[in-house]
């Protein structure tokens, strides 16, 4: 196998390009009520700090409380340990795959969850490497691209994977 060379771009298809679902996120109860968001992103964190895509005023909400992901096997909503608990269509939820339109209750928050028609494509980096990381697979490019995102920031990252991922 020829080792990848430094510095050579990736050509995407078009039509192999990844795409996400587009979520809409409706705040139905609390002191949000009445605000809406499109999503595209992946993951999607709500809570009350700024860094979080979904940002509630709600005093019950902990800071980073709840996440939803897109994975292989659907829609995956992630209580992230929060003071007052996740609620998905009235029961309460470590973690649990969603189909389809749920009611969403993060502290006092109530959210309706739809998944949209629309999708918007996954950015993807034209480069095999970032730093010492080097990857061809579209997972890797995205992650590069979203390291991209965040090299010039003071925020930190820890990137991980599965064992022997490096």
């Amino acid at each position: 196998m020829p080792a990848m060379q430094s510095g050579t771009q990736v050509l995407v298809d078009a039509s192999h390009r990844p795409q996400l679902r587009r979520l809409r996120l409706e705040v139905r109860r609390g002191q949000d009520k009445g605000k809406s968001f499109e999503l595209d992103e992946d993951p999607i964190r709500i809570g009350t700090s700024a860094g979080c895509q979904v940002v509630l005023r709600d005093p019950t909400v902990s800071g980073v409380h709840t996440e939803l992901a897109r994975t292989r096997h659907g829609l995956l909503i992630r209580d992230l340990g929060s003071t007052n608990g996740t609620f998905v269509d009235g029961r309460r939820v470590q973690a649990v795959y969603a189909d389809g339109v749920v009611a969403l209750l993060v502290g006092g928050t109530e959210l309706k969850l739809t998944p949209l028609k629309e999708t918007a494509p996954v950015e993807l980096s034209a480069d095999d490497r970032f730093g010492e990381l080097v990857g061809a697979s579209v997972a890797m490019r995205a992650t590069f691209a979203k390291l991209k995102r965040v090299a010039d920031t003071e925020t930190t990252v820890l990137l991980t994977g599965e064992t022997g991922t490096g």
